[in-house]
């Protein structure tokens, strides 16, 4: 999924995850007093009536809302159905964790209210929802302990979106609570185009953060992997002059040298990037 794409027209569809029923820096002594947090807040949004919590307690201790990850999705049994006003999601960040059943720690639990079997489908879009810029800064300035986001900015699976200009340029100027806050910006698909006259253009970060004085934000990376065999390719690295010499020190002991036979083969097949499009332009034509 991508966690930002380039919206289409559509029709305007009811609001199910709203930014002020997300709240972070949350704390709780035990599952059942988050359930009743999260539940209350589902009442307070108007999504729930208040026996609706103790239906998702009951579903919690019939059979755990743990679904691994650290994620944890309260919900009532089917008995408290008619307590539900309408379908929506609240959100709670728990930064030290809590323990949830045996050895399990949650630290996002994430309430659901649906008026009827809909909690698949909710689960689906709770990634897109999450991925809104306006939510994504509200966390990332206001929680320390979120450290990074993996990005694919080109063309990310399994829709095929490229970021917007908007979701870059504000990428690129995040203000994060954690000093050591990294993007890791894998620009896998940077190349892969299925026709040479609709190619989408992605805004190139690493100019826009040293412009909003993120320097040290992003690591971009490629490889052409994706291109050749998978596992047989050559990565590169971009990033600032601080983060390249922090990364030359870890593979100064992880590795001896580069393989340069595998360089060699690069160069002799492809010759230049005219010779990787050339190569492209099969790829788009077996695809198509």
């Amino acid at each position: 999924m991508a966690l930002f794409k380039r919206r289409k027209k559509e029709e305007k569809k009811p609001q199910i995850l709203k930014l002020e029923n997300i709240r972070i820096g949350q704390h709780a002594k035990t599952s059942d007093e988050a359930i009743c947090s999260i539940g209350q807040l589902l009442v307070e949004a108007g999504y729930v009536e208040a026996p609706y919590i103790q239906g998702m307690l009951n579903r919690d201790h019939n059979l755990s809302v743990y679904i691994g990850n650290d994620i944890a999705i309260p919900h009532g049994e089917y008995e408290v159905k008619d307590y539900v006003k309408k379908t929506g999601l609240a959100v709670d960040i728990y930064p030290e964790g809590i323990t949830w059943g045996e050895g399990n720690t949650v630290r996002i639990v994430i309430g659901i209210a649906a008026t009827t079997d809909e909690h698949v489908t909710i689960l689906q879009n709770i990634a897109e929802k999450l991925g809104d810029m306006d939510m994504v800064e509200k966390l990332v300035s206001a929680d320390e302990s979120i450290k990074g986001m993996w990005c694919v900015p080109k063309y990310s699976n399994p829709q095929g979106y490229t970021y917007s200009e908007d979701t870059v340029k504000r990428l690129a100027a995040l203000k994060p609570a954690a000093k050591d806050f990294r993007i890791y910006w894998d620009n896998a698909y940077a190349m892969h185009h299925l026709y040479e006259d609709r190619q989408d253009e992605l805004l190139e970060i690493l100019g826009l953060c040293e412009e909003a004085g993120n320097p040290d934000l992003v690591y971009e990376f490629c490889s052409t992997s994706k291109i050749i065999f998978a596992g047989a390719g050559l990565g590169a690295v971009g990033s600032s002059k601080a983060n390249l010499d922090e990364i030359r020190k870890s593979l100064s002991i992880m590795t001896i040298g580069y393989d340069k036979i595998n360089q060699l083969r690069h160069v002799r097949y492809f010759k230049d990037i005219d010779g990787v499009a050339r190569h492209m332009k099969k790829h788009a034509v077996q695809m198509r």
